[in-house]
């Protein structure tokens, strides 16, 4: 019978307590529960917790058992809110760009009927106590000498001009959506201003050719 070698009987030296792995089910070294089973630590939560998340991701449960495809699919699902949200944003990206080149194509017509000077309509009117009242106005006038479809706010007790005057199509969204609808009116009273500014041009004619003649 061979000689036993004495160095396998020996114990094996522990292994250090950072190269221990931590056991799946929570139990740590040293710390009892009041069930008789070791309770994690906060490291220990930790690392199970970041285990668990892995488990889930490249598809293997901790209990060792590999989901289905459809256990997959649900965990790569988004949450039903973020969806509803990236949807919206993408429909109303679009859309705002498309508010904008009508609003630019608005102006160009708007041009077109040639006014004779600035004309402004007013909506959005707001009564508050002691008689104040507040609107948005909205009109074809000339910033930095350039006919523009702008968009202003006015009260009854402002006596210095148009309140945050600018062009529309550089408004916030909601200015922009608002004064869409009020467009159509505006150029009924460009069209108006222009009627009614026709006997002052006949008057006009009339002095003149008295003048000229004599008369």
């Amino acid at each position: 019978m061979p000689p036993v070698d004495p160095s396998r009987n020996k114990a094996k030296p522990p292994v250090p307590a950072r190269n221990r792995l931590v056991p799946v089910d929570g139990s740590s070294d040293g710390v009892a529960s009041a069930n008789g089973r070791a309770a994690p630590t906060p490291l220990t939560a930790a690392i199970n917790g970041r285990r668990a998340t892995f488990d889930r991701v490249v598809g293997h449960q901790a209990n060792g058992r590999c989901p289905s495809p459809l256990e997959i699919e649900q965990i790569k699902q988004k949450n039903p809110l973020e969806e509803r949200d990236e949807k919206v944003n993408q429909l109303l990206a679009s859309r705002y760009d498309s508010l904008n080149v009508l609003i630019t194509e608005a102006e160009a017509h708007l041009k077109t009927l040639k006014p004779i000077h600035s004309v402004w309509i007013t909506y959005g009117h707001t009564d508050y106590d002691h008689g104040y009242e507040d609107w948005e106005t909205l009109g074809l006038t000339k910033i930095n000498d350039k006919w523009r479809l702008a968009h202003a706010y006015d009260n009854l007790i402002n006596e210095e001009g148009f309140i945050r005057l600018q062009p529309l199509a550089e408004c916030p969204i909601e200015v922009r959506v608002r004064a869409a609808k009020e467009i159509r009116r505006l150029q009924e009273e460009i069209i108006k201003s222009k009627e009614d500014f026709v006997p002052s041009v006949e008057a006009a004619i009339k002095e003149l050719t008295d003048f000229c003649t004599g008369s």
